[in-house]
């Protein structure tokens, strides 16, 4: 009878630290996702910093006043292919 109730008292012993081993796990995967989520948030935020300010560099006036400082400019685009024309569309039933 007493090894009986020794055999019961360790199993339980053994089931409360696995399930304890489990919280923890859990608890320590809830704090990597909120360090993941904040470090997320830091990461968007110093985006949206940096679009802010390319935005700001980027003014059209402000881009034409450094093409005026640089002398003419011409496009680099290819004029020797000429564009082909749009289908219509409207014509052909099979489209």
């Amino acid at each position: 009878m007493l090894a009986k109730l020794l055999m019961l008292i360790f199993g339980m012993a053994l089931i409360g630290a696995g399930v304890l081993a489990v919280r923890q796990q859990h608890i320590q995967i809830a704090h990597e996702m909120t360090a993941t989520r904040l470090q997320v948030q830091e990461l968007d935020d110093e985006l949206t910093r940096l679009r802010a300010r390319i935005a700001e560099k980027t003014r059209p006036e402000l881009v034409a006043s450094k093409v005026e400082t640089l002398g003419p400019v011409r496009p680099i685009v290819r004029s020797e292919s000429p564009a082909k024309p749009a289908r219509d569309t409207a014509e052909d039933p099979a489209l």
